[in-house]
């Protein structure tokens, strides 16, 4: 493994362990339970994104300026994952300029974070030469084009999570990227013209009562409003 990859899987893991340590304490205040209470000045809540901002700047600036080397540089890109995460976990207030976190709206925070924890993870894995093929050149950077773009294409038909499976099996995103959108997405509002074919084929594949949609909104669902009784009694 690469200095370069190296620190992009410390800035993945600062980033996803702050992303679910946040959302758990977040969900406690909000049951109340615990010493832990939102940080107000007055009556001024400080949302974590400022903090995130805090970091964000922080661990780039030291980068920027000490340029220290590896093991020592694993700290400001932990630093910066963390801030990341604290930012994008409240992307969807950046986003609608009101406190929306626990609403259905708060699910483009989740979005948000599943789409860097991809970018995270692609680029850890091409910054470290071992994860690639031992093909001719021109025949690995054709595959990592079609990855790169195929994932795209998912994340903009609204397939998170089918292109977070594929970090690690790309053959899922053909499937995905080929695929309709769903009625959300931004593929769907850019391409599809409403009431067209597509776009009712879409609306009936997405229904929510699919076992599928039904899955997929659970998620959604523990990771916007987690089961802090469960949890408390365990």
């Amino acid at each position: 493994m690469t200095q370069s990859s190296a620190s992009i899987v410390s800035l993945l893991g600062g980033f996803l362990v702050t992303f679910l340590g946040t959302r758990l304490v977040t969900a406690r205040i909000r049951a109340d339970q615990g010493r832990l209470r939102d940080l107000a000045v007055g009556t001024l809540h400080v949302h974590h994104v400022v903090w995130g901002v805090g970091l964000v700047l922080t661990c780039g600036l030291l980068e920027f300026a000490l340029r220290p080397e590896w093991p020592w540089r694993a700290i400001p890109a932990i630093g910066f994952g963390a801030g990341a995460a604290l930012i994008l976990d409240e992307f969807a207030l950046i986003l609608y300029l009101r406190d929306v976190y626990w609403s259905r709206e708060g699910r483009h925070s989740v979005e948000a974070v599943i789409v860097m924890a991809v970018v995270l993870a692609m680029l850890g894995q091409l910054l470290d030469p071992g994860t690639l093929p031992d093909m001719a050149p021109a025949l690995v950077a054709s595959l990592i084009v079609v990855w790169v773009l195929a994932m795209a294409i998912c994340l903009a038909k609204g397939k998170p999570f089918t292109a977070l499976v594929g970090v690690v099996f790309p053959y899922v995103l053909l499937p995905g990227a080929v695929r309709l959108a769903r009625p959300d997405s931004f593929w769907a509002r850019r391409f599809y013209r409403h009431q067209s074919a597509k776009s009712r084929r879409a609306q009936a594949r997405f229904k929510a009562d699919r076992r599928v949609e039904r899955w997929r909104q659970r998620l959604f669902e523990w990771a916007l409003e987690p089961q802090i009784g469960q949890l408390g009694r365990s």
